[in-house]
């Protein structure tokens, strides 16, 4: 009688269906092992699986939700902000945004790689992506198109993902993982400085006229 895998038992078998072991109590037929989902640190309150869908949702203790591949096994969500009425979140090649007031749910597409920082500034949508490129969409007053393409953000000499955006004033600061921070004009969406830090740069603040810097190496910096 063929034995039940003992590292499936603990929950941690990786050779899936490629497991010389059992891996289920009973034998059904068509079902296997997924690839496990692994990056939760805390202990799980809740998952689901949504009807015809192939994204596991789950909670921990933390507060954080993660939106799952079920074939790859990787987190999907880099992102998530709200800008009432929309919620929108951050995913792989696309952008999720849902309107709490009408229930109404749009897959927004057009980015390039997967969505690590989000902002909303002069009726415009930000998404910097893990390619190191910004889509930019612009809100409409239309109830069947409420997001229109505007451009998109190449800033030159620089490479890896954008890692977090501020606004302040007319002016939006990101910064990308190569330690670079760009600043652009709102107006004319135009690259009106370049800024280089010996540190990764992953979290942007804002106050009066002062730009705060969040380091990789929890250290915090300001211009």
């Amino acid at each position: 009688m063929q034995s039940v895998c003992k590292y499936w038992k603990d929950g941690n078998c990786k050779r899936g269906k490629q497991c010389q072991f059992l891996h289920s109590w009973s034998c059904f037929p068509g079902l296997v092992i997924v690839p496990a989902l692994e990056g939760k640190k805390k202990e799980l309150k809740g998952i689901t699986l949504p009807q015809g869908s192939d994204k596991l949702f789950s909670v921990s203790s933390d507060g954080t939700l993660r939106i799952w591949d079920c074939n790859s096994g990787q987190a999907e969500a880099g992102s998530l902000i709200s800008e009432s009425p929309w919620v929108f979140l951050g995913l792989l090649n696309a952008v999720k945004a849902y309107n709490d007031q009408t229930n109404k749910d749009l897959h927004l597409q057009g980015v390039v790689g997967q969505v690590h920082a989000m902002i909303v500034a002069n009726g415009m949508l930000f998404s910097g992506t893990s390619s190191g490129s910004i889509l930019v969409l612009k809100a409409t007053d239309s109830e069947s198109d409420p997001f229109k393409y505007l451009t998109s953000l190449q800033g030159r000499h620089h490479s890896g993902e954008v890692t977090c955006f501020i606004v302040g004033g007319q002016l939006l600061y990101y910064s990308y993982v190569d330690r670079t921070i760009k600043v652009w004009d709102l107006n004319t969406l135009q690259c009106i400085m370049t800024l280089k830090h010996c540190h990764i740069t992953l979290m942007l603040g804002q106050m009066s006229d002062i730009v705060f810097l969040g380091w990789d190496h929890k250290s915090l910096g300001l211009f």
